[in-house]
């Protein structure tokens, strides 16, 4: 699919329509000019991203917006621009990316583009058409239980990741069902509180627990240990290589997470510390040795993973 037509040329009337039609897509939808400045932006891609259309009209993707990075924390806007590619090629590109949401945590996204083709084949920008990746870690909405999820964060809480611990060790034991565990902390999470206050602090809370819930797998399960401490439980994975590259590309996406506060960009990382379980483990030893771990990533630099026996 190639789109035909030119932007900056449409009538007034034929492209209020135009944005009348794609805001009853389901799928995010932007288009932008050749020189990547959005001019038309739908309200599925305002819920999506926390953008509004006053905020986003006539600027540019990379401008605090959504900032595309893949998998590795790779700045696309930079180098890589799936947008630029296809403005450059004529051709439609596919990618699976990470958008900056708004409130600072980044999104998993499946992404569409299409360049913008005059009737003299000159290329004039293109139509992205973008949606949430669905193979990710959901928390059930249903459940109201402020013993159970952390109120601040929607994450699971230490009591409820006590009791998945034990029974996960159980099957362990008894099927041969494998998990592994990662324990998280924030770096210099109490220099963030002193400088910008609590309220900035709760932001960036959320911020990384997002972003954590929305780019872990489906069946993954994350919880709120205490204060900035998180701990993730993976089922079903093969070997430390495989939780190292997990637990890398929750650190990378955390890494390039940003808040805008006061006119100021705010970000954060975290230290990661992580174990496959054995079935001579409890839970509270689990969650030490993981701990330890994590202290051990601090003590090397932060803003790292550290898997036992890798």
């Amino acid at each position: 699919m190639k789109a035909t037509t030119n932007i900056d040329t449409l009538d007034h009337k034929i492209l209020k329509k135009l944005a009348e039609i794609i805001d009853c897509v389901n799928d995010s939808v932007y288009i932008v000019d050749e020189n990547r400045r959005i001019k038309l932006w739908n309200k599925s891609a305002e819920l999506l991203t926390g953008f509004s259309k006053k905020q986003t009209i006539n600027k540019k993707c990379c401008e605090h917006l959504l900032n595309h990075v893949d998998a590795n924390g790779k700045e696309l806007c930079r180098d890589g621009c799936p947008i630029l590619k296809s403005i450059n090629s004529g051709e439609p590109t596919r990618s699976n990316l990470f958008l900056h949401h708004k409130d600072g945590h980044r999104v998993h996204v499946d992404v569409e583009i299409f360049p913008l083709i005059d009737s003299n084949g000159k290329i004039n920008g293109a139509i992205e058409v973008f949606r949430k990746a669905t193979n990710h870690c959901t928390i059930d909405n249903k459940t109201d239980n402020t013993l159970i999820r952390d109120e601040l964060t929607g994450t699971w809480t230490k009591k409820r990741l006590i009791k998945s611990l034990t029974s996960r060790i159980d099957q362990l034991r008894i099927f041969g069902w494998n998990f592994a565990i990662l324990f998280i902390d924030v770096d210099k999470f109490k220099s963030i509180n002193d400088t910008h206050g609590h309220v900035t602090g709760d932001k960036i809370l959320v911020m990384i627990a997002k972003t954590l819930m929305s780019n872990l797998r489906a069946g993954d399960e994350i919880y709120r240990y205490g204060g900035e401490e998180f701990v993730i439980v993976l089922p079903d994975i093969k070997d430390q290589e495989h939780l190292f590259q997990i637990s890398e590309k929750l650190r990378k996406l955390v890494e390039s997470c940003f808040l805008e506060t006061n006119g100021t960009l705010l970000n954060a990382t975290i230290s990661l510390g992580g174990i496959i379980a054995t079935g001579n483990d409890s839970a509270e030893s689990l969650i030490s040795k993981a701990d330890k771990l994590m202290y051990a990533a601090k003590k090397s630099g932060r803003n790292k993973s550290m898997i036992d026996n890798y």
